[in-house]
């Protein structure tokens, strides 16, 4: 693109390295790729460190005057290929940028005692973690809270799934959920969690000034020691001839649950 200065090698091969979780770690930063997610970020004042596009990306995108209004760098590939190798997705979209990772320490989660949080046990595909931090940020939540054997939040693919919600809410990454749930218990939250049977009806849920929902692995569901320390177990009645829901989908009705009851006790509190 005309006024565009190329991408440097040097460059080229930090963004390849950002693909590693390793090398996320070290560098303290991430890819977000797509013009969805670098508008959500810039929507929420998380500016790019960097952006890079592809020569094919077109030059009267509503993206590149904004990206300019903020002074933020720009380069391009010096051709599509170059830049299907830094986006590593089958089809990229043309644009992509290099994001400062911005995650917080519990402590701070707990100043804001934010009315909902997600606590993470082990969820391990990519897909399914965009997805309920995707959901989560649309029913309000705030904070997800993920434990050692997670996927990583900030992998590209986990990032492309959450559309936008990785720049929206406060991730924090800890060795064990046991060290944080005392503490959410100090704050008055209800700690919830979910079984395929014996569990409450969502409908039933009661009454909390916050709540936190415990979501367990893909296959194994929630660990029975982090189990036996929450306040109440959901179950979502269903056919019986039905498959389980996976953790995401059973995630979106629970969640929705506790929003709802949320709004309600808010509008209550304020009458």
């Amino acid at each position: 693109m005309l006024g565009v200065p190329l991408l440097s090698k040097r460059r080229q091969k930090w963004i390849v390295a950002l693909h590693r979780k390793k090398m996320r770690q070290i560098h303290q930063a991430f890819l977000a790729e797509g013009p969805l997610l670098i508008q959500a970020a810039l929507k929420l004042h998380r500016y790019p460190q960097l952006v890079v596009i592809s020569p094919k990306f077109s030059d009267k995108h509503s993206l590149l005057p904004l990206l300019q209004q903020q002074n933020i760098p720009l380069f391009s590939t010096a051709n599509s290929k170059q830049f299907e190798q830094l986006a590593n997705t089958q089809t990229p979209q043309g644009i992509l940028g290099v994001f400062s990772l911005a995650r917080s320490p519990f402590s701070q989660l707990l100043k804001t005692t934010p009315p909902a949080v997600l606590l993470l046990d082990r969820i391990q595909d990519p897909g399914n973690l965009g997805t309920l931090l995707r959901t989560a940020w649309a029913l309000g939540f705030q904070g997800a809270i993920l434990c050692k054997g997670c996927v990583d939040a900030f992998q590209p693919k986990t990032v492309r799934a959450s559309m936008g919600a990785v720049f929206a809410l406060t991730i924090i990454q800890i060795e064990t959920l046991e060290e944080t749930i005392p503490s959410l218990k100090q704050q008055d939250y209800l700690l919830a969690t979910s079984q395929i049977q014996g569990g409450i009806p969502p409908e039933q849920l009661p009454s909390a000034h916050r709540y936190a929902l415990l979501l367990g692995n893909e296959k194994q569901g929630v660990r029975p020691s982090l189990a036996s320390l929450c306040d109440i177990s959901l179950t979502i009645p269903q056919q019986k001839e039905a498959d389980s829901l996976n953790v995401a989908s059973a995630a979106s009705i629970l969640m929705y649950f506790m929003a709802n009851k949320i709004k309600n006790t808010s509008l209550l509190s304020n009458l």
